[in-house]
């Protein structure tokens, strides 16, 4: 068991039954589907950006047509049907 706080998440990352907590300085693999995470935090600021990612509002520096960038430079792929709930979200 490891104590992660919702702040320090960057970006979750999804794979089948498991998520990726991604923090600055570890990354952490639990037992949970992408869809429970987003349910349980959208209202923590939470944003699903792509089928495999979510990000927390707050790290998103901008982003374009098919990407999301984070303050800290990193690049996450935005997908087509998440892009205007984004956009909405963003403004």
């Amino acid at each position: 068991m490891h104590k992660v706080l919702l702040d320090e998440v960057r970006w979750v990352q999804g794979f089948g039954e498991y998520i990726i907590l991604v923090t600055p300085l570890k990354k952490y693999m639990i037992l949970e589907r992408m869809s429970n995470f987003e349910e349980k935090f959208q209202n923590l600021g939470f944003i699903r950006i792509h089928k495999s990612y979510i990000v927390l509002s707050s790290h998103i520096s901008s982003y374009d047509a098919a990407h999301v960038y984070l303050k800290d430079g990193e690049k996450l792929p935005l997908g087509r049907t998440y892009k205007n709930s984004l956009k909405a979200y963003l403004n």
